[in-house]
């Protein structure tokens, strides 16, 4: 079958990727599981150096614990296959400390909105929605969301400085 539409413009963006150019703070950390673009990342207990997705409410709500959302990066290996493409454990993982991104949320999240990040349930662990989910979904604080979405790119700001 031939294709009879085309796009004349190209996408906005993609999950994961910077929103703009202004001041952003990157750090990076070895992922020990894979890590999809887009999420929430922690630290490691007992080694700062490493990185993973959140396993507790304690670990999104305690202000040490999170590191900022893993960024996309076009340079990953990864199969059309993947249901999320991301970072392969064992990867350096960069991650917007502070700053704007583009975010593909788990749900309606109007502008103003609270956020919380997914730990246990259905969902990817580490993905972002306006609701605790029943539980299954922390609050998230440092950040808020700058532009919303429903089934569409938003975006949000975060600020781990001094948290």
């Amino acid at each position: 079958m031939s294709q009879t539409t085309y796009n004349l413009e190209p996408a906005v963006g993609v999950h994961g990727q910077e929103y703009d150019a202004g001041f952003n703070d990157h750090i990076s950390a070895v992922c020990t599981e894979d890590i999809p673009f887009g999420s929430v990342v922690v630290r490691v207990s007992g080694d700062p150096s490493k990185c993973k997705l959140p396993a507790s409410a304690a670990e999104i709500t305690n202000p040490g614990s999170v590191l900022g959302i893993a960024l996309h990066d076009s340079l990953q290996p990864h199969l059309e296959t993947d249901t999320a493409a991301g970072y392969k454990s064992g990867a350096r993982v960069c991650i917007l400390h502070v700053g704007r991104v583009r975010i593909k949320f788990e749900n309606n999240t109007p502008a103003g909105s609270s956020l919380f990040s997914r730990f246990q349930g259905t969902g990817t662990k580490g993905a972002i929605r306006s609701d605790a989910d029943t539980a299954n979904a922390a609050a998230l604080a440092g950040a808020s969301v700058y532009i919303g979405a429903n089934a569409a790119l938003g975006v949000v700001e975060i600020s781990r400085r001094g948290v």
